[in-house]
């Protein structure tokens, strides 16, 4: 892959593209090597060197009937279809049911960025449960948020 780079008042900005790290998040890779090549005025410098991809989880929160996760990573992260199974109460045994399920489809969370789920009300259920995968350095992760809704 080719970088581009930049020069800003006595420092050199290499911008890496998104594809080297679409390669490194869709294969696990946490290191990334860059050859450098600089021309001088009277010679010329040539190096590799590598730095650490630091790869991290989705970060999920809840709060007032909505879950938000957020994305801290480089990359856009795509989530598998997302379900959120609506739970009550059956009277008579005193245990957790199932009241209603909905799928929703799959999501792209943008880099930096949030994206929220709201997580209605509904008659007969006491709370429910938002839950997805997503692939993170190679592996599936899974993630589960209560959401009380009473």
């Amino acid at each position: 892959f080719l970088c581009f780079a930049n020069v800003y008042n006595s420092s050199v900005l290499i911008t890496i593209p998104d594809d080297v790290y679409l390669k490194a998040y869709e294969f696990g890779v946490e290191r990334i090597n860059v050859s450098l090549k600089a021309v001088l005025d009277k010679g010329f410098l040539i190096g590799n060197y590598s730095y650490v991809v630091n790869w991290k989880p989705l970060v999920l929160s809840e709060h007032a009937q909505n879950v938000t996760i957020f994305n801290p990573n480089y990359i856009s992260i795509r989530t598998s279809n997302i379900t959120v199974t609506y739970m009550g109460y059956d009277p008579v045994f005193k245990i957790p049911v199932i009241v209603k399920t909905r799928v929703l489809p799959p999501v792209l969370i943008e880099p930096m960025s949030n994206l929220t789920i709201c997580v209605p009300s509904m008659k007969n259920s006491n709370y429910a449960y938002v839950e997805f995968t997503y692939k993170l350095r190679g592996r599936s992760i899974f993630e589960r948020r209560k959401v009380n809704l009473g």
